[in-house]
């Protein structure tokens, strides 16, 4: 009996091939000029030691190493907690210390997920960004195990993506190689028609994500969730799996996109002519630096016994008389080849982004505010791709890993201020900080242009807030809360300082007013009298 589900899984696979065809060669020859480590597009095989074939220069492949590395660092750094939570439209320093505690203790807890041991996150975000900076387009796979976040990027060779109306995705398709014994694994049993294969024989499974025709809001019920994951065996024709899921697991970010267009571009597609020169020209420059080293040989016509023997130590019979073998003169200007490749190697730095990320080193002495002030400028420069990334990729990440883990009991319940309030990503990173650093800057300058009016001017200084001055800088510097006390533990600590000026004032009048006191019942003794 034909199985109705797996065949409509199928042809929608086969469209979606279809839809991206014109891009298939494009990626392939991304793939073997700049990022030769992933699968192949368009003959699914890969033969070990061929991947670099057609690299003859390294600039793209580190190039696009450096701009991953680079967006690992400042967008996503490993070992720092680069995202918060907040309020949206309300600043942190209006709340109160208790909500300031629980946002910050629920950001920890997603992030001691992400830096977990085995959750995949980091190589996964890695090669996220290595796809981006080639492709334009990657994927990343998010799902729970045994109560812990997991993460796995997927080679874009193997996803296939459809969108909606608004440009969001809303279909994912992955195929899979698969043994019997793997899939028996995964789905813990075997079809009839798997069960005959052989053990080492390979199978294809269709992974499709969409959204459920038959969703049913507020149903928990597997099959009327929002999305549908359904696993479809190809070879056989069979559906392996159907369930039903809460969220889009996949990720599928885009550097930038054309309008109508599904997948992204990137920056070695912009850079491809580029990158196509300077490996050609490098080509030709070991060709003829190969002719300079080793040149071609004249020598007489009927004059040696062949063949000539050009290795060190080599003995070439000749006849009488024939005249000496010599070198064929070659006018080969390889500075000018030089020349060229660099030009065009600078042209692929700067379309990676690589003078912005990695700076070069500069003679004269700078300080430390001016190489961060640069580094900022720089970083301020990438605001589209980084609201883009934020948007696609981090943003619905968080949201994600939050919904799981509140779901799980894992991020304990709000306080009552911020029971069943949306909460939004704050991020944290260098390269968003640098996207706002002009609020904190003006802060800063106007501290330094008071201090300078102040002489003149002293009234200036009580129009500033100590308290709301100080709760808008900590929120610019994204202080963390645990170092910090609540308002009425500052109010008790000012209470008690106080209490101690006032007591120290005490003691350094009471001596005073005793010799005072003394000298008054002297001078009455002595019957002297005090005119008031």
């Amino acid at each position: 009996m034909e199985d109705a589900n797996a065949k409509k899984v199928m042809q929608a696979h086969a469209r979606l091939r279809r839809d991206r065809g014109n891009f298939d060669p494009v990626f392939q020859e991304l793939r073997e000029l700049c990022r030769p480590d992933t699968s192949e597009f368009t003959t699914g095989t890969s033969v070990p030691g061929e991947q670099r074939r057609r690299i003859y220069d390294g600039t793209a492949p580190w190039c696009a190493d450096m701009l991953a590395s680079g967006l690992h660092s400042y967008l996503s750094n490993p070992v720092d907690r680069w995202f918060s939570l907040g309020v949206p439209g309300v600043p942190l320093h209006e709340l109160g210390h208790e909500e300031k505690q629980w946002l910050e203790n629920a950001a920890d807890t997603i992030y001691a997920h992400y830096s977990a041991p085995g959750s995949g996150l980091n190589p996964g975000l890695h090669e996220v960004y290595m796809d981006l900076s080639t492709f334009g387009t990657s994927a990343l796979y998010h799902w729970v195990e045994e109560g812990r976040l997991k993460f796995r990027s997927y080679p874009l060779a193997t996803i296939w993506i459809d969108e909606d109306a608004k440009g969001d995705v809303n279909i994912v398709h992955r195929t899979i190689k698969w043994t019997k014994a793997q899939v028996e694994d995964e789905f813990g049993y075997l079809t009839e028609k798997l069960s005959k294969l052989k053990d080492g024989d390979q199978v294809t499974v269709i992974h499709e994500v969409s959204l459920n025709s038959n969703y049913e809001p507020g149903n928990r019920g597997m099959q009327r969730r929002r999305w549908k994951s359904c696993y479809v065996c190809q070879d056989t024709g069979e559906t392996l799996e159907e369930s039903g899921l809460d969220w889009m697991p996949y990720l599928v970010p885009r550097w930038t996109k054309l309008c109508g267009e599904k997948y992204g571009r990137g920056p070695a597609m912009s850079a491809l002519p580029e990158i196509r020169m300077v490996n050609a020209m490098s080509k030709t420059m070991i060709i003829a630096a190969q002719k300079m080293v080793d040149p071609p040989l004249m020598v007489e016509d009927d004059g040696y016994m062949l063949p000539i023997r050009s290795n060190p130590g080599g003995i070439n019979m000749r006849r009488p008389g024939a005249g000496p073998i010599e070198a064929l003169p070659t006018a080969t200007r390889i500075d000018v080849g030089v020349d060229m490749i660099e030009q065009r190697r600078e042209m692929i730095r700067r379309a990676f982004y690589v003078d912005w990320i990695v700076r070069g080193q500069k003679k004269e002495r700078q300080t430390a505010f001016e190489v961060n002030d640069e580094r900022n400028q720089m970083l301020g420069l990438m605001a589209p791709i980084v609201g883009r990334l934020q948007e696609e990729l981090l943003g619905r990440m968080l949201t994600l890993s939050y919904n799981y883990l509140q779901r799980a009991g894992q991020i304990p319940d709000a306080p009552a201020p911020l029971a069943g309030v949306s909460l939004e990503v704050v991020y944290v990173s260098p390269a968003a900080r640098a996207q706002s650093t002009a609020r904190g800057q003006g802060m800063m300058a106007y501290v330094q242009q008071l201090a300078q009016l102040l002489p003149v001017m002293p009234g200036l200084i009580d129009s500033i807030s100590e308290d709301n001055f100080n709760a808008e800088l900590q929120d610019q510097l994204d202080v963390p809360r645990r170092v910090l006390l609540s308002p009425r533990d500052v109010e008790q600590k000012r209470a008690a300082r106080e209490q101690q000026n006032q007591m120290a004032q005490a003691a350094q009048v009471g001596p005073a007013m005793a010799k005072s006191a003394k000298d008054l019942a002297q001078a009455k003794q002595a019957g002297l009298t005090l005119d008031v």
